[in-house]
């Protein structure tokens, strides 16, 4: 078994940092996202549940341009 050196957890300088984008939560874009899977139609779901969990929103991110 190798051996495991601990190592301080800090952040990567900003240089080395990736710049990230996240779709707005307030947005309408974000509401129609909740909404489609509030009531989405897939061969899983026979009958749409009609409420969503926090956990089945995913939030869009993207790499900034």
């Amino acid at each position: 078994m190798p051996r495991v050196s601990p190592r301080r957890a800090t952040l990567p300088p900003p240089t080395e940092r990736l710049a990230l984008e996240a779709l707005r939560t307030e947005s309408p874009t974000f509401r129609t996202l909740v909404e489609s899977r509030r009531f989405r139609k897939d061969d899983w779901y026979k009958v749409p549940a009609g409420h969503v969990d926090v956990c089945n929103v995913p939030l869009p991110i993207r790499i900034a341009p």
